[in-house]
């Protein structure tokens, strides 16, 4: 009678979905998995249609674009009428990938009209780690980035050119 009764209590116990209480680092690692396999999803998708990573690149800026325009995407803390577009804009790309537990971004110079950055750890380590069988490569995570950023960047009256060595991305972006 015992048996059948932890019989009972083993099987009910197996067969109840207990739901998980992530703590903040967790969120975050659920977070910066889910933008990733997005981003790999859409480029995937891209090439199964003959596209490539920089066409969807400038079609999820051209989507991002008026939500940048408008000051629901970018910097969260000023408004580019504050700060001007160059700095709404490096600061609203540094927001979007704080994320990134290990997300750096640098400075290397600015002036009134361009700014010179070097960043790294936005996900490369993840498409290099995870996602290898799904055909993309790191090259091409950092080609729609690049193309992204150069729609949001276009739309904003700004242009913005990426370049990569080793494992920083630079990027400058200029004032029309």
């Amino acid at each position: 009678m015992v048996e059948e009764h932890v019989r009972k209590a083993v099987e009910k116990r197996e067969h109840e979905i207990e739901l998980p209480r992530l703590t903040l680092g967790d969120k975050w690692e659920v977070a910066r998995g889910n933008i990733i396999y997005f981003v790999v999803s859409g480029i995937t998708y891209a090439k199964s249609k003959d596209g490539s990573p920089e066409e969807f690149g400038t079609h999820a800026g051209n989507v991002a674009a008026p939500f940048w325009r408008t000051g629901a995407g970018g910097l969260k803390t000023r408004s580019k009428e504050e700060v001007g577009a160059l700095a709404y804009f490096v600061a609203g790309m540094s927001e979007a990938y704080q994320q990134f537990k290990d997300f750096q971004m640098e400075i290397l110079s600015q002036d009134a009209t361009a700014v010179k950055v070097k960043m790294k750890n936005f996900g490369e380590d993840v498409i290099k780690d995870l996602f290898t069988e799904s055909g993309v490569t790191t090259d091409e995570y950092l080609r729609f980035f690049d193309k992204k950023w150069e729609a949001i960047a276009n739309s904003l009256g700004l242009e913005y050119e990426q370049d990569t060595k080793g494992d920083w991305t630079y990027f400058t972006v200029t004032k029309k």
